[in-house]
């Protein structure tokens, strides 16, 4: 799937769904997105995690997650859908 990020030209990109992904494949998507300048709507909807990690692996993904957002200046909706990471971080998320 992140085949395709190498194809298309990123800062074209407005809208992104991404629906039932495994949290830990995610990570390779995080440099596409980090290049998504002009990014405004993304969907995480049905993130799962697939393997048992330890608790400061997954730390270390959502941090990488999280700072993306500060490299997305237009990004203006943000949709979390069944997704688990944000328990217990919600407000971390919404400064």
């Amino acid at each position: 799937a992140s085949q395709i990020f190498k194809i298309v030209d990123l800062d074209c990109i407005l809208q992104l769904q991404l629906s039932e992904w495994w949290f830990e494949f995610m990570a390779h998507l995080f440099p596409y997105l980090g290049q998504m300048r002009n990014l405004h709507t993304l969907v995480l909807q049905g993130i799962k995690k697939l393997f048992i990690v330890d608790a400061s692996a997954e730390q270390e993904w959502i941090s990488m997650l999280h700072s993306l957002f500060s490299k997305l200046p237009h990004l203006r909706n943000l949709h979390v859908i069944s997704t688990h990471f944000l328990t217990g971080s919600l407000e971390e998320w919404l400064r």
